[in-house]
């Protein structure tokens, strides 16, 4: 039989049993209220509901933009304003 010499890693000990780690606990999950555009979903906190008074687009009706030129979606997506009436309007596009 052929003898075999294994070389423990530094620091480990062989033949002591070590208490198991305890698991990482799950990410806890956040609600978020969203937008949803396409096949993504916005933040609230990445837009507002425009007046027609407060945007200079042709848009007479209350509308869903940016705060500012980009927004970052739920999944780290950024995502650049469309140029007419934002995100859709606010009447039509809910909130989930």
């Amino acid at each position: 039989m052929a003898r075999v010499e294994i070389t423990p890693p530094p620091g480990s000990i062989i033949g002591v049993e070590l208490p198991n780690e305890p698991e990482p606990e799950a990410e806890a999950k956040q609600t978020v209220s969203a937008i949803p555009y396409g096949n993504i979903y916005i933040p609230l906190s990445e837009v507002f509901a425009a007046t027609a008074d407060e945007c200079p687009c042709p848009c007479d009706e209350d509308h869903w933009q940016a705060k500012t030129g980009l927004v970052r979606t739920i999944d780290g997506q950024m995502v650049s304003v469309p140029a007419i009436s934002g995100f859709g309007k606010s009447s039509e596009v809910p909130v989930v």
